[in-house]
């Protein structure tokens, strides 16, 4: 996976990575990620299509116990 590679290369921390989605806010251009193509800082999106974890990213959302807070929709 090129991404993969490039984020290595790069040596950026990262946490979650979005894949696929939805942006809510189009009247202003995202911040591009330095050394890295096709990927930005991103906004509030409406829905995500998938998305990458790291194992800190993954650790930070058991942290906040999310299971507890779900709604039933």
């Amino acid at each position: 996976m090129n991404l993969m590679r490039e984020l290595e290369a790069a040596g950026l921390a990262w946490d979650l990575i979005y894949i696929g989605r939805k942006r809510m806010q189009v009247e202003r251009p995202e911040k591009s990620v330095p050394r890295v193509r096709n990927l930005v800082e991103a906004d509030y999106s409406y829905w995500t299509l998938g998305y990458v974890l790291s194992l800190r990213g993954a650790r930070k959302l058991l942290a906040a116990e999310p299971l507890g807070k779900m709604l039933p929709v």
